[in-house]
């Protein structure tokens, strides 16, 4: 409604850097269960999902966590993985 999305899909398709925290990050997506019903610009494939009460973690999350690119082959990762500090509720599940 507003024309962002035709300038931010350019933008990354020139595989420009992009940085999105929170909401940024969700809106890449198809969608998100914090606005069900609301579609994401589905620029990336899946879905913003609550982390699951049943895997016994503190939510929201709260700490300092390892990060690492999603790579078919783990294996140039550097060791140890880089650390940030994430304050959140909502993930995007690695696909199967």
């Amino acid at each position: 409604e507003k024309g962002y999305f035709e300038p931010l899909q350019q933008y990354l398709k020139e595989d420009r850097p992009f940085f999105g925290i929170c909401l940024g990050m969700q809106t890449l997506f198809e969608g998100s269960e914090e606005s069900e019903g609301v579609a994401g610009l589905g620029l990336l494939p899946g879905r913003v999902e609550r982390f699951p009460r049943d895997l016994g973690l503190a939510v929201p999350h709260i700490a300092w966590s390892g990060v690492a690119p999603m790579l078919e082959d783990a294996w140039p990762l550097a060791s140890p993985s880089p650390r940030c500090y994430f304050v959140h509720s909502y993930r995007v599940p690695m696909p199967a």
